[in-house]
């Protein structure tokens, strides 16, 4: 009877630990320690809490983390397992930053939350995009700089609602046609690839304003770009 006892106070413990390193850290919900704290809740989820079994203060503290809309993991990539819970946990996100985190393909459970705006992958080790990001229907930003891309899925014409795109210092040597789907694109960063040629049907293209593709190898640009109106080349 005395060890049940004490291994469930060590179990209570263990969980007022838990329960007290959360309230410091969700105090000011601010962009650092939001990845912590959401790989906590994962973790309190091992120690057997749900939130109904949580002091009010630090329901209410949770509360606040769900309805957050901007996440940055920078440069944690042992957070990564925590991106699982995020369309769970945090079904308001719109801003999400996954940089420098040295992963090789963007989680899956990214390309499923529903409200997403803007989207950074910058400085990773990434060698393609899902399909599966099509399903980001929402998304006007998307950074995938400093990365390993050969390739842009042609899925990446769906994303009928995108406004910008940054692909600087990748491996690109093509763009899907599909890329002249995008409508809605102001301003496209290509610097720093390997492109040989560009999509034909630029004439679609009417919302774009600027246009970077230095330090790539193109030979020509396509007449149905040159000819955008109000297009700034650089």
């Amino acid at each position: 009877m005395q060890v049940l006892q004490a291994s469930k106070r060590i179990k209570v413990e263990r969980q007022l630990d838990c329960v007290r390193e959360l309230l410091s850290e969700l105090e000011s919900l601010n962009c650092g320690h939001a990845e912590t704290a959401i790989d906590k809740l994962v973790g309190l989820g091992g120690l057997g809490m749900d939130a109904s079994s949580l002091p009010a203060p630090l329901q209410r503290l949770l509360e606040q983390l769900r309805q957050r809309k901007h996440v940055d993991l920078r440069a944690d990539s042992t957070s990564l397992a925590a991106v699982a819970r995020l369309g769970a946990d945090m079904p308001r996100l719109k801003y999400l930053k996954l940089s420098t985190c040295k992963i090789k393909q963007a989680p899956l459970e990214v390309f499923a939350l529903p409200r997403l705006v803007s989207l950074s992958l910058v400085n990773n080790d990434l060698r393609l995009l899902p399909s599966a990001i099509q399903q980001l229907t929402r998304l006007t930003l998307l950074d995938v700089s400093y990365n390993r891309l050969a390739r842009l899925p042609a899925a990446l014409g769906a994303l009928s609602r995108l406004e910008s795109l940054y692909a600087v210092m990748n491996d690109l040597e093509h763009l899907p046609e599909t890329f002249c789907n995008l409508t809605a694109l102001s301003v496209c960063n290509l610097e720093c690839n390997l492109l040989v040629d560009l999509p034909t049907a630029w004439d679609r293209m009417t919302s774009l304003r600027t246009l970077y593709v230095g330090n790539n190898k193109l030979q020509a640009l396509p007449p149905a770009l040159c000819a955008l109106p109000n297009l700034t080349l650089k």
